[in-house]
């Protein structure tokens, strides 16, 4: 009974919290999430896309920013990738939103450009950036295939996707973005099941979005979580 309860309130307390997340950003040196401004390390910087019609046959590579370049990826068999050529990249520069076509899941699922997008409780959108007239550089940017070599992490905002460089990323360098475990074997990203297992601990679409927003700080937010459901549990049987 205890534990029902304990899931009833968490599948409340993770929905509040999983959707409120989104119109945070996290600030990559104190890894704290903030609204408007890092108290330490003031606003966040964008850096935003180059202006472009939509329908314009090479639209997406023509919305790539200055100092950026389109080349041959680094990674076998991967095509074409985006690679910095200014001056070297500090943490927390951000990039986006993606852009494309809103889609249906199955052909989202079946698209390599795809992101998921939750809106509520069971609601989702999806972003195609498969088509190259109505979306932007972003679409071009690869899969890291390990952790050492991913310096981007993407996240929702706002109900849009962005890039948030995650170390520093040299001149001459590949940006190269982690997609989450599930499918860090392809270039797009869709949600697994609401429960799943990870070295025995029982994950929630709550922590399945934390890990993928920053997996640097995904320890402490469990123990936060945690420890919060046990207060609302207790508060609960008080009344």
């Amino acid at each position: 009974i205890y534990y029902a309860k304990k899931r009833k309130i968490a599948n409340k307390f993770s929905l509040h919290i999983h959707l409120s997340l989104f119109t945070f950003l996290v600030c990559e040196y104190c890894l704290t999430f903030f609204v408007d401004e890092c108290s330490v390390h003031g606003p966040p910087l964008f850096i935003r896309d180059t202006a472009a019609e939509l329908g314009l046959a090479n639209r997406a590579t023509c919305t790539l920013p200055s100092g950026f370049r389109i080349g041959l990826s680094s990674i076998p068999r991967a095509g074409f990738g985006v690679w910095n050529e200014r001056e070297t990249l500090t943490p927390g520069i951000h990039f986006g939103p993606y852009e494309g076509t809103r889609t249906e899941e199955e052909a989202a699922a079946n698209s390599g450009y795809s992101w998921l997008i939750t809106r509520e409780q069971n609601c989702y959108s999806y972003i195609d950036g498969k088509n190259e007239t109505n979306s932007n550089w972003m679409r071009y940017v690869n899969c890291a295939r390990n952790e050492e070599e991913q310096n981007l992490v993407a996240f929702q905002y706002h109900g849009e996707i962005y890039y948030r460089t995650c170390k520093e990323i040299k001149p001459h360098s590949e940006l190269l973005v982690w997609y989450g475990e599930e499918y860090g074997k392809e270039l797009g990203i869709k949600w697994g099941s609401k429960w799943k297992s990870l070295n025995g601990i029982i994950l929630d679409d709550l922590l399945l979005t934390l890990m993928i927003y920053n997996v640097s700080i995904f320890s402490d937010l469990i123990r936060f979580r945690n420890c919060a459901l046990d207060m609302l549990v207790h508060q609960q049987n008080k009344n």
